[in-house]
C-alpha cells in the first residue's frame, strides 16, 4: 500500500532509473567502445528519433535520425561524453545535479547496454543519497532548479539596495558552495589522480591514528544524550532497562533506521563522519576497494562504527517517551515550557503538526512506556506519508543533532576540497577559468578543486560539529540541560582518557595538564583547544616557549620540522613518519627506525599490536 501510494503520486511515472556506464571498460577497450556505438545506433535507427537538448529553449525535443550515418555519428558523440564526463554519464545541460537527477538522455533498454554498465551495490547507495536530496529540493522549490533559486536571491539583494555587490556575490556562491556540498557534487571529478590518492591516503591515515577512535566515540555517546535530554530522562531509560522493558525499548531505538541513521555497522558511514569523505567512486581500482574493506573492518574492530550506531539507537529510546508525553499534553490542551515549545520548533513541529501526530497508532509497553512502530502507521495518503516522514525526520534529525558529525553549514568549503577565489587577470596564464554560475555579472569567481586542500583538517569533523553543538549551545540560554551536559562531557571525557592511557602515562603528567587533555578532547570548547594546541606547539619548536618550565605543556616536543609538516595535516606527517623510519633504517640504526614506522603504520594500533612489535625490537 506504502508503495502503491508514493507510485500512484509520483512527480514523474515515467522516470527511468539511471544508467551507470563503465568507464573503465570503455576507456581502455576500443573494442568495448566500438561494440557500444553500434547498440547506440542501431536503437536509433529502430526509433527513428533521437533526444535532444535545446540550449535556447531549455526543454528537450526530438532529433530525427534519417540514415545510417547520421545515428552513428550521434552515438559516437553520446559515447564521448560518457567516458568524458565524470560522473559516468552525459549531464543535462545546466542541472549540475548528478545524473541521479535527470531522466536519461539516451532512452534504452539496459539488457541491450547490461554488459557496459556498473552492476555494483555502490551504484543504488549513489542513488539513494543524492535522488533523496532532490526530492527534498522538489518539494521545497517545486521545479525551480539552482540557477533560479540564484537568480532569485540576487534580485531581492539588489531590490533591498542595502548590500553591495561584493556581498550580493559572496551571498550567492557562499549558497551555490552549500548546495553542491548537500548534493554530493562538490567534487566534479572524483576519478582524478589528486582525489583517488588523497582519499586513498586518508583513508590509511584514518587506520593508523585512529585505533582508539571507538572509546573516545563513548563521550558523545553517553555524555550527550544528558546535554540533550537531562539527568532525569536519561535516568528513567536506565530504569526501564532494570525493569525489563528492554524489547520494547530496542523497538523504539530501531524507528531511528527509518530516517536513515544509525545504520554505521551497514553502510559505510562513519568514514564520512570522520574522513569527511562523502565523495567515493563508483568504480573504485582494486587498490581502493581493497582499503575501503579495510577501513570499514577497522572502524568495526576499533568498536566506533558500532558504538555511534547504538548511541543514536539509545538516542531514539530516550527521545520517544518525551516526545509522546510534549504531543499528547498539547493534543490535551495541557502546557508544556517554554524549552520544550522551543526544542520542538527547532525541528520544525508546530502545534498542528504535533496534535496530528498524537493521533497516529501509538502503542504502549506493560509498564506503559509509549511505543513506536513506524511500519504500523497508515500510508495510503500524501498527508499520511508526510506525518510519518515529518516523524522519521524528526528522530533522524535530533539523533545527528546527539552523536554528532559535522554538516556543511559547520564547515567551511576548504574542508571538503574546493574553493572559490575571486577573479583576478592573472588566473587565466594558470589555466584557471571563470565559474559563471558563482559569479555575478560584476563580481567574478574561480573555481578551485583539489583534495590536497583538504587534508590540514582530516581529523576536526568533530572539532567542526562541536564548535555548534557543544560550545555555541553551552552559551545558549534556551537550551534546558547545558549545565548538566557540560558536566557529563567533562566527566565523561576523563574517563575515556583512563581508558586509552596506561598509568605510567598519568604519574608523568602533572594536574593542569590532565584536566586541559581531558578539556580538548571532551569538545566543550569545539575547535578552539585544537586551535591552542598548534599555537603552542609551534612555540615550543621555535624555542619561544619552554614546557618542561611551565605548568603548560603540548601533547608533545615537535622540532620546527615536525610541527610544520604537523600543520599540513595527518597525511603529511604520516608519510614523513615513514620517510624518517626507512632513512634510520639505511643508515644502520635498525631497531630505532623501525619503531618510528610502527608508530605511522595502519592497524597495528588495534588490540595493543604496535606494542607489541616494538618490545621485539627492545633490548
Amino acid at each position: 500500500m506504502y508503495l502503491q501510494g508514493l507510485l500512484d503520486n509520483s512527480i514523474n511515472k515515467k522516470y527511468a532509473f539511471p544508467i551507470y556506464y563503465n568507464k573503465v571498460l570503455l576507456k581502455e577497450s576500443p573494442k568495448a567502445r566500438d561494440e557500444l556505438i553500434i547498440i547506440f545506433k542501431d536503437h536509433m535507427m529502430n526509433q527513428g528519433k533521437h533526444a535532444k537538448w535545446d540550449d535556447a529553449k531549455g526543454t528537450w525535443s526530438n532529433q530525427l535520425v534519417r540514415n545510417e550515418k547520421e545515428a552513428r555519428d550521434i552515438a559516437e558523440q553520446i559515447v564521448a561524453r560518457i567516458t568524458e564526463d565524470p560522473d559516468g554519464q552525459n549531464f543535462m545541460p545546466k542541472s549540475g545535479k548528478g545524473k541521479h537527477l535527470m531522466r536519461r538522455a539516451l532512452d534504452i533498454p539496459e539488457y541491450k547496454v547490461k554488459d557496459y554498465i556498473v552492476r555494483d551495490s555502490r551504484v543504488l547507495q549513489n542513488y539513494a543519497s543524492k535522488m533523496g536530496f532532490r526530492i527534498e529540493w522538489g518539494r521545497m522549490h517545486g521545479k525551480m532548479d539552482i540557477d533560479d533559486i540564484l537568480a532569485r536571491h540576487e534580485e531581492l539583494m539588489r531590490r533591498d539596495g542595502k548590500f553591495t555587490e561584493d556581498r550580493i556575490a559572496e551571498v550567492r556562491r557562499d549558497f551555490l558552495a552549500d548546495y553542491e556540498r548537500e548534493a554530493g557534487i562538490h567534487v566534479r571529478d572524483p576519478d582524478a589522480m589528486n582525489q583517488t590518492v588523497v582519499r586513498n591516503l586518508k583513508s590509511v591515515a584514518g587506520m593508523t591514528y585512529l585505533p582508539l577512535a571507538g572509546i573516545t566515540s563513548i563521550i558523545d555517546a553517553t555524555a550527550m544524550p544528558v546535554f540533550e535530554h537531562g539527568f532525569k530522562n536519561v535516568f528513567k531509560t536506565a530504569m526501564s532497562v532494570v525493569d525489563g522493558d528492554f524489547k520494547n525499548m530496542r523497538l523504539n531505538g530501531k524507528q531511528v533506521r527509518v530516517g536513515g541513521e544509525a545504520m554505521e555497522t551497514v553502510r559505510p558511514v562513519v568514514q564520512y563522519r570522520v574522513l569527511t569523505d562523502s565523495v567515493r567512486d563508483i568504480q573504485p581500482k582494486l587498490m581502493e576497494r581493497t582499503i575501503q574493506t579495510a577501513e570499514r573492518g577497522f572502524y568495526m574492530a576499533n568498536l566506533l562504527s558500532p558504538i555511534t550506531s547504538g548511541a543514536k539507537q539509545i538516542d531514539g529510546m530516550i527521545t520517544i517517551p518525551e516526545f509522546f508525553r510534549r504531543i499528547t499534553t498539547i493534543k490535551n490542551n495541557g502546557k508544556i515550557s517554554q524549552f520544550e515549545i522551543g526544542e520542538l520548533a527547532r525541528y520544525g513541529i508546530t502545534e498542528p503538526i504535533a496534535r496530528r501526530l498524537a493521533d497516529m497508532p501509538w502503542g504502549k509497553s506493560d509498564a506503559g512506556m509509549p511505543l513506536l512502530d513506524l511500519e504500523m502507521w497508515p500510508s495510503a495518503t500524501f498527508q499520511d506519508r508526510e506525518l510519518k516522514r515529518t516523524m522519521a525526520t524528526y528522530l533522524a534529525q535530533h539523533a545527528r543533532n546527539t552523536i554528532m558529525h559535522s554538516t556543511t553549514g559547520d564547515r567551511p568549503m576548504i574542508v571538503d576540497g574546493f574553493m572559490y577565489l575571486k577573479w583576478k587577470p592573472w588566473m587565466s596564464r594558470l589555466g584557471m577559468k571563470i565559474d559563471e554560475r558563482a559569479s555575478t555579472a560584476t563580481v567574478k569567481y574561480a573555481r578551485v578543486e583539489n583534495a590536497i586542500m583538504s587534508m590540514p583538517f582530516q581529523f576536526l569533523n568533530f572539532a567542526f560539529a562541536a564548535n555548534n553543538r557543544i560550545m555555541a549551545a553551552s552559551l545558549d540560554p534556551a537550551r534546558q540541560h547545558r549545565l548538566a551536559g557540560v558536566i557529563t562531557l567533562f566527566g565523561i571525557s576523563y574517563l575515556t582518557l583512563k581508558l586509552k592511557k596506561d598509568d605510567w602515562w598519568f604519574e608523568n603528567k602533572d594536574f593542569s595538564e590532565v584536566m586541559l587533555r581531558t578539556l580538548d578532547q571532551s569538545g566543550i570548547t569545539g575547535l578552539y583547544t585544537d586551535i591552542g594546541y598548534h599555537a603552542l606547539h609551534t612555540a615550543i619548536a621555535t624555542g619561544m616557549h619552554n614546557p618542561d618550565t611551565s605548568w603548560l605543556k603540548g601533547k608533545y616536543k615537535p622540532t620546527m620540522g615536525e610541527d610544520a609538516v604537523d600543520k599540513f595535516g595527518a597525511v603529511p606527517g604520516m608519510i614523513h613518519g615513514w620517510i624518517t623510519g626507512a632513512n634510520e633504517m639505511l643508515f644502520g640504526n635498525t631497531a630505532e627506525g623501525f619503531r618510528d614506522i610502527t608508530y605511522h603504520a595502519p592497524v597495528l594500533g588495534l588490540f595493543g599490536l604496535s606494542d607489541d612489535i616494538r618490545s621485539m625490537t627492545r633490548q
